[in-house]
């Protein structure tokens, strides 16, 4: 029985890459809630169960989008999930997150105009290359945290925080970027920095620094 319970307890829930029903406009939503638990009301299954994955149900109430299963974390395969495009979206916590095997970052918060707080503290971005404009035109972003993010595979960086303009502070002291190749735009638009050291960004590879 135990072994049966272990397993239990690690079951993921699989987030496909376009997460939403067809029929929800995601520029509409302004929050969005991902619940460990069974669905509440009625629901639509987006995503399947298996022996390895819990399903995932989706409603909308109002124009807050929410998200169900009994699965320990939502999982994100080899290419990530995204909420490039929810133009309305004003708060996100990802906490539940798991994007371990993801390599692409690319454009994944792109044009969340609204957005004002981002909690991604549980991301494991150790197999990641590309954070290409992960956070372009994040214009009311008004704190990010990226201090725990794993950039030692990043090859390309290009406009990643581009238009981040309400940003007063931004850490990425702890940034590997010694594989990266493309730097152009990274930081273009953010007006709002009081101070950015980069000093220490190794860009012996780099071919653009535009």
């Amino acid at each position: 029985i135990l072994p049966f319970l272990v397993k239990q307890q690690q079951k993921k829930a699989f987030l496909p890459y376009n997460f939403l029903p067809n029929e929800v406009d995601k520029t509409t939503i302004t929050e969005a809630y991902f619940h460990i638990s069974d669905p509440t009301t009625t629901a639509t299954v987006i995503s399947a169960g298996n022996s390895d994955y819990e399903p995932i149900y989706f409603e909308m109430i109002g124009t807050a989008a929410h998200f169900y299963t009994t699965g320990q974390v939502y999982y994100c395969s080899a290419f990530q999930c995204s909420f490039e495009g929810w133009e309305s979206l004003r708060h996100l916590d990802l906490s539940m997150f798991d994007v371990s095997e993801s390599y692409s970052m690319g454009a994944s918060f792109a044009n969340c105009y609204s957005l004002q707080s981002l909690n991604l503290s549980s991301f494991n971005t150790s197999n990641v290359e590309y954070f290409r404009t992960m956070f372009y035109n994040c214009v009311n972003l008004r704190s990010l945290d990226v201090t725990n993010f794993d950039t030692s595979k990043a090859v390309d960086m290009q406009g990643m925080f581009r238009n981040c303009k309400s940003l007063t502070s931004l850490d990425v002291s702890g940034f590997n970027t010694n594989a990266v190749t493309d730097f152009s735009s990274m930081f273009f638009g953010c007006s709002g920095l009081n101070q950015l050291n980069v000093s220490y960004f190794d860009t012996s590879n780099a071919t653009n620094l535009y």
